[in-house]
This record gives structure tokens, C-alpha cells and sequence, in this order.
């Protein structure tokens, strides 16, 4: 139908606005908290920042043009429009992802090469990386199970419009398994990365601009609390 278009279309122009940013702003900007490839290895210096920005703002690009393609013929197949709804938001969020994973990799590469990578050392691994978000995702799963009786198995609203009226439901288990595995994935990456940082610090840098500079420790105690915080505001 034309709403299939139309989202696709939306989604495709989204998407173009999330790739500029980092193709065109983010090497002009520097290393900031607000947009861009952050990757730990991007931050590694200014040329492997401008590089990744560019390659990654031209991946989503690339995606964003399949989800407009995707939006234009829908609507000429057999497929209904909630299939073709969960097909186009799938793979904005699948690609999304994967042009995330692939942003990393390629500036693992650039980075490597770079002086910075040579100086530093592998981290020592310690619990306190890691207790915040293992605290916070402990709190959320007792949370979530201490609520699940009192929930509606079925038809529970997950949705709401600007007025706030339920538009969008889900039944308890759908519910549980899309908010929990969320956390526990944020969790398990923040673990992951701790466990990285132990061979490779780079990953656990952070930097903004030339001037202000964080080391590989004080990354990964920053990630956990940051995890730790998107785990607080699921419960």
C-alpha cells in the first residue's frame, strides 16, 4: 500500500540524515560526545576519525537506499502491510548494526597502525569494570520477575500515540523477551569489551577534540556506568 512507500521512504531519508552527520559533519567537528563513529579505535587520532566518519556515513547511505527501494515495491507484491512494516524496520535496524560492526573492524585496522597504539598497554582486568552493569542488570532481571504475574499475559500495551492512548501491544513473554534481551545484550557488550580491552586498550580510549584525552581504565569504568544507567531506565 502507499503507507508502505511512505515508511520506507521515511526510513530510507532517516537514514540519510544518521549517515551525513558522520560523513559530512563529524570530520569537521573532531572526536564529540553527541554524533559520529565512536569506536574507541576512531579516536585513536584525527585521520582514522575523519576516515572511519566518511566510510561509515557511506555505509548507512548505501542501506538507506535499499529501505527506499524496499518502500517503493512493496507495495507492487503479494505482501501484507504488516509483513512489509516489520521487513522495513528490520532492516533498518539489522543494518544499522551491521554498518556499526563493520565501522569498528575497518577503524581496528586504520588505528592499529597508529603510534598511540604502540604506547599503550593492555588493561588489567578488574571487577569494578565491570559491577555496574552486572549490578544494574541483576536489579532489572529481580524487577522483571517480580512483575511478570502481575501483568496481562496478552494484549499488553507497549505503544502509545501524543496523547497517550495505547496503539501498539504485545503479549507478556514478546514483551519481556525484547526488554530484557535488550539489557542483557547491553550488559554482555560491556562485558565484551572489558574482556577486549585486556588485549587491545585501544577499544576503551576516548578522546574529544586534542586536548581533552581518556585512558583505556577510565573508558571502560565510564562504559560500565553508562550501561548501567540504559539498564536503570528499562526497570
Amino acid at each position: 500500500s502507499g503507507k508502505m512507500m511512505y515508511l520506507g521512504l521515511g526510513l530510507g531519508a532517516l537514514m540519510i540524515v544518521v549517515g551525513a552527520a558522520p560523513y559530512w559533519l563529524a570530520p569537521k567537528v573532531g572526536p564529540n560526545p553527541w554524533f559520529g563513529a565512536r569506536t574507541g579505535y576512531s579516536v585513536a587520532s584525527k585521520e582514522v576519525w575523519d576516515a572511519t566518519n566518511r566510510a561509515t556515513g557511506l555505509g548507512i547511505a548505501a542501506c538507506c537506499l535499499v529501505e527506499a527501494l524496499l518502500g517503493v515495491l512493496f507495495p507492487l507484491l503479494p505482501v501484507d502491510q504488516n509483513t512489509a512494516g516489520g521487513i522495513l524496520v528490520g532492516w533498518m535496524i539489522l543494518s544499522i548494526l551491521a554498518v556499526s560492526g563493520w565501522s569498528v573492524l575497518y577503524s581496528r585496522r586504520l588505528a592499529q597502525k597508529t603510534q598511540l597504539a604502540r604506547d599503550l598497554r593492555p588493561v588489567a582486568l578488574r571487577w569494578a569494570y565491570v559491577t555496574p552493569s552486572l549490578a544494574s542488570a541483576a536489579l532489572f532481571l529481580a524487577y522483571a520477575i517480580y512483575l511478570y504475574p502481575q501483568l496481562p499475559a496478552t494484549h499488553l500495551a507497549t505503544h502509545f500515540d501524543l496523547a497517550g492512548r495505547a496503539n501498539g501491544w504485545m503479549d507478556r513473554n514478546e514483551f519481556y523477551v525484547f526488554f530484557l534481551g535488550l539489557g542483557l545484550l547491553l550488559t554482555l557488550l560491556d562485558v565484551v569489551v572489558v574482556f577486549w580491552a585486556t588485549r587491545e586498550p585501544l577499544i576503551a580510549i576516548d578522546r574529544l577534540g586534542s586536548r581533552w584525552w581518556m585512558s583505556p581504565e577510565r573508558g571502560l569504568i565510564f562504559l560500565g556506568i553508562i550501561m548501567a544507567f540504559l539498564n536503570l531506565m528499562f526497570v
